[in-house]
């Protein structure tokens, strides 16, 4: 079974290839003539995301923590970037950080559990508080959490060894594809604004395209990966789009709070890391909840 499943994910991670090279060429002729189009640097980014994920999927699981480590990296950095008390900042998220990789390292139900509870508590915190500093720290505990439960998600004894690195691949593939038809659908059809005040960009129409788009494609890519059943496969798909439409929702109201529109300018056409990671944060929790109810 485990060498079926890495025959699997090489196929489809040739697939997800393909499909960025078709892409690419439809990008490039469709904004021929348009220099200052956003489309290009948005697209042609993924060759340089692509790859990266790639490596650390191949080299797991040593890989998948060196890419969390290389995320959480680059989230201080723009965290720090945007602090006006460069040293409060770097002492209070290390405190963070530490805390909350020693709860994670128990690999079990109580780590998530308080995890969870830590995700919740920054929230409402970041609901009653609007000091800035408080907003760049509870950003980036929300990013540890996050980070937190892509560990777990390789190291909960609950989850089958053989198993692990698949549930991964489409925990990453998913999302990352979820964003995108969230972002062509809402692009495309989008009317009614969900959350203006916090991202005018959001709509009723780019969230039901991502819903749909999610169910059919976590559908299709875990029954070819033997992942689960259908209609569970269905439910996560639908379970993973709310949960990268509300990741989403967190950090742009961070920034909006902050009065910037990216983190940084890291990634051309998508912003800093946490503007493409920002789904990752909830639907690594929301995939790991489902887990532990489906095992």
């Amino acid at each position: 079974m485990h060498l079926i499943s890495l025959s699997s994910l090489a196929i489809a991670t040739l697939g997800i290839y393909s499909f960025l090279l078709l892409a690419t060429l439809a990008t490039a002729i469709t904004t021929r003539g348009q220099p200052d189009s956003g489309l290009r640097p948005r697209v042609y980014a993924w060759w340089i995301i692509a790859p990266v994920i790639t490596a650390s999927l191949l080299a797991y699981p040593f890989g998948v923590l060196a890419l969390a480590l290389l995320i959480a990296g680059l989230a201080l950095k723009d965290i720090c970037r945007l602090s006006a008390k460069l040293a409060q900042t770097l002492c209070c998220a290390a405190l963070i950080a530490m805390t909350l990789a020693l709860v994670v390292m128990h690999q079990s139900a109580q780590a998530a559990l308080v995890l969870g509870c830590v995700y919740l508590s920054a929230y409402l915190f970041f609901l009653m508080s609007k000091h800035r500093q408080a907003s760049l720290l509870i950003a980036w505990c929300w990013t540890c959490c996050g980070l937190g439960f892509l560990y777990l998600l390789t190291a909960d004894a609950v989850i089958g060894t053989a198993s692990r690195l698949p549930w991964l691949f489409f925990l990453i593939v998913s999302t990352c594809l979820n964003d995108v038809a969230q972002y062509l659908t809402g692009t495309q059809f989008g009317k009614h604004r969900v959350v203006a005040s916090i991202s005018p960009n959001k709509t009723a129409q780019g969230l039901i395209g991502g819903m749909l788009f999610s169910a059919v494609f976590c559908m299709l890519l875990g029954s070819y990966l033997q992942l689960a059943s259908l209609p569970w496969l269905c439910a996560i798909g639908i379970w993973l789009a709310l949960a990268g439409f509300c990741g989403d929702l967190l950090f742009s109201a961070v920034k909006r709070r902050l009065g910037i529109k990216d983190f940084s300018n890291l990634i051309p056409g998508h912003g800093g890391i946490l503007d493409r990671a920002d789904s990752l944060m909830l639907t690594a929790p929301a995939l790991y909840v489902a887990l532990r109810i489906l095992q």
